[in-house]
């Protein structure tokens, strides 16, 4: 990548995806972030993930060289700025999505982003477990468990139906994982996003 491009290899390539490589290659890095635009076709995607300068502070691994991290000054400076304006949206949104959780506060009122429900005293720990394995699978024994009072089977599946209309209210979407538990997700997250490129 650091050397002089094989002609041949000219505008081949849809896309290049390099995780964790750029910030090995040998000054001038330049060169091979050249040579990498060069091998896109028009239009060609490059993705590139790395390091910050913030990794230094880990000690986990990556270069040990602060030029060899990558900063968001440094991205912005190859790029269209408003292209880089829409994919930090993009991006943020993304993030701010995918973080966010639900909680349940003392007095019962299920919160996610800027919608709220009041449950019911009986919904009330079934939620805050739901709430606090959001995204990841709760087991049908630890949902019987907290339920007020524990319950069998056939009384959960009641109580989670009633729960369900609540989580709906605010954007939460809760799925049964047959004979093993539920997951508690984000409604938007869980359906397919289908994005137009062009």
């Amino acid at each position: 990548m650091g050397r002089a491009l094989d002609p041949k290899l000219e505008g081949q390539l849809d896309f290049v995806i390099s995780s964790d490589v750029f910030e090995h290659v040998p000054p001038p890095v330049d060169i091979a972030f050249e040579n990498t635009r060069r091998m896109l076709r028009p239009g060609g995607l490059f993705v590139l993930e790395g390091y910050t300068p913030a990794q230094l502070e880990y000690k986990t691994g990556g270069p040990g060289v602060v030029e060899n991290l990558y900063t968001e000054d440094w991205v912005r400076s190859t790029a269209d700025p408003i292209e880089v304006r829409s994919r930090i949206e993009r991006l943020r949104a993304a993030h701010e999505h995918q973080h966010r959780r639900p909680t349940v506060d003392e007095d019962g009122i299920l919160t996610f982003g800027e919608r709220w429900v009041a449950l019911a005293p009986g919904d009330v720990a079934l939620a805050r477990v739901l709430c606090e394995q959001f995204t990841n699978l709760v087991a049908r024994e630890d949902l019987r468990r907290c339920a007020v009072p524990p319950c069998s089977d056939a009384t959960l599946a009641v109580k989670l139906y009633r729960l369900r209309r609540h989580l709906t209210q605010v954007g939460l979407r809760l799925t049964t994982i047959r004979s093993r538990g539920c997951i508690l997700e984000s409604a938007q997250a869980a359906q397919p996003t289908v994005e137009s490129v062009g």
